[in-house]
């Protein structure tokens, strides 16, 4: 075979695997395989006439107790989380302090996805005599600034890096070092 034989086959495999890399990397995939909520209580926007003891979510998987975070949070920004959060395969639950005060008050939660991804998201209820939410208002608090990175802004939605992003910048390095290695192939074959 002809050194110009080798290299245009070289060259030929070289293409198909880039292109190969970048499908693969291009291709975008659903962020549906982390845990999503199946359900919490209170429910969201659930008005309760009487203060809960606990807040708690059933999620789509076991979620892993790695710094598992609820915050149970009033309008004036107190929150009446009391305790550690209490993970139970795919349940998670947060006591509360004392009897909450009639109002409206915030769930911010933070956990670690069975896949190992952390999830998080917000969700509102209201306990008692509460006038309406304001329209020029929003009827949730601000996000704590602990959670508000991965805080989705509409309540109850996971929030989770895109994976294609990993995976085009994993097909990017490998269609570049399978360039190195290419033009190493080709330098020592024609070098005398």
């Amino acid at each position: 075979m002809s050194r110009s034989t080798v290299s245009r086959r070289a060259a030929v495999t070289l293409l198909g695997l880039l292109a190969g890399a970048l499908i693969v990397g291009a291709t975008p995939l659903s962020a549906s395989a982390h845990d999503q909520v199946l359900s919490t209580a209170p429910a969201s926007q659930e008005h309760l006439e009487v203060a809960p003891t606990e807040v708690s979510m059933v999620f789509s998987d076991a979620v892993l107790d790695l710094g598992a975070t609820i915050l149970v949070v009033d309008e004036a920004g107190a929150d009446w989380a009391q305790g550690d959060v209490r993970i139970a395969g795919s349940a998670a639950s947060q006591g509360l302090n004392g009897d909450l005060p009639d109002g409206r008050y915030q769930v911010r939660w933070r956990v670690v996805s069975a896949d190992g991804h952390p999830i998080s998201g917000t969700f509102d209820f209201a306990i008692g005599e509460v006038a309406p939410a304001a329209p020029d208002r929003p009827a949730s608090p601000s996000v704590a600034p602990t959670l508000q990175a991965a805080t989705d802004s509409d309540s109850g939605r996971n929030s989770v890096a895109e994976p294609s992003f990993i995976l085009i910048g994993l097909g990017g390095a490998v269609a570049g070092f399978l360039i190195f290695v290419l033009i190493l192939t080709l330098r020592k074959r024609t070098t005398p």
